[in-house]
């Protein structure tokens, strides 16, 4: 019975099918979207991938490679030309036959970037219903890709063109400390 149950772990890995690399993160994060990390830190895990040399590459998407390198563990940390503010990059990391892609995108990376100001509706926080803003605008030409980041203590709903964005994402997150 030993040397069946031996047997068996010894083919265990030619049927296994979780060889590769895989969980691609940056900053810790799937595919995030507005880091401000200068040098973001780049790691992955890999299976069936042993003692080989990673090649990482980061592209700015639709664009040409910005930064490549090579190492034998499981992380590497952006060591290229400075990223630009509020753009779409690229990463691969490939080693022995695998290969794996993710994406993160850059937010405000320096407070000169910032154009925009504070709104409020100028009733102390005593007052009772909680603040509303609107505005109504015209986007002129077509529109590729657009975000809005909102900040509000965990308590705001989105509606374009009279459409709630993501319905179900009220109250979240739930608990703030503001």
């Amino acid at each position: 019975m030993k040397r069946f149950a031996t047997v068996l772990l010894l083919l265990l890995p030619l049927f296994a099918d979780a060889e590769g690399i895989y969980d691609l993160r940056t900053e810790h994060l799937d595919s995030p979207i507005g880091t401000d990390a200068a040098a973001p830190r780049l790691s992955w895990k890999a299976e069936g991938v042993v003692n080989a040399e990673f090649k990482v590459s980061v592209t700015e998407k639709g664009g040409g490679l910005v930064w490549e390198t090579s190492v034998k563990g499981f992380a590497a940390v952006y060591d290229g030309p400075a990223l630009k503010p509020f753009t779409e990059y690229e990463w691969k990391v490939s080693a022995a036959g695998a290969e794996a892609e993710s994406v993160f995108e850059t937010g405000m990376m320096n407070p000169e970037d910032w154009h925009g100001h504070w709104i409020s509706d100028n009733k102390s926080v005593e007052f009772r219903p909680a603040g509303r803003f609107r505005t109504e605008f015209e986007a002129k030409g077509g529109i590729v890709k657009a975000l809005a980041y909102i900040a509000a203590a965990g308590l705001s709903t989105l509606v374009i063109n009279g459409a709630t964005v993501e319905p179900g994402r009220v109250l979240d997150p739930a608990f703030t400390r503001f």
